[in-house]
């Protein structure tokens, strides 16, 4: 579900509604999404997380991508992506707006209890 404000997970499908032309805040037709995750290898149900701004951060999601991660369980996957959601959201939420790049050993301290918010 899209919440704006906050960081999302969300989970990659094949099965899009087919449309004459794509609404225009998506880049690729149903059929150029599935060539694209075909391409890459990237099973049905693999996370991706979407920005508060809706942004797909490619670099971020190619986490998800690892060869290992991806022949592993799903549920693995999910939990890292919710373990992830969970901190760019503290991120972004207790650290004034922080992104992931500019995330600093502090921001991981204080995430866990053992530093200053």
């Amino acid at each position: 579900m899209l919440r704006l404000g906050t960081w999302s997970t969300h989970f990659t499908t094949r099965d899009l509604p087919e449309s004459v032309e794509p609404a225009g805040y998506l880049r690729l037709r149903p059929t150029e999404w599935e060539r694209w995750l075909d391409d890459l290898g990237i099973p049905d149900g693999t996370p991706y997380l979407l920005s508060p701004s809706f942004v797909y951060d490619i670099q971020l999601n190619s986490y998800f991508h690892r060869v290992d991660f991806l022949e592993g369980p799903l549920n693995s996957q999910n939990n890292r992506a919710s373990a992830l959601e969970r901190f760019l959201n503290f991120l972004h939420s207790n650290r004034g707006g922080k992104g992931w790049r500019d995330a600093a050993g502090a921001d991981h301290l204080a995430y866990h209890g053992d530093g200053a918010i």
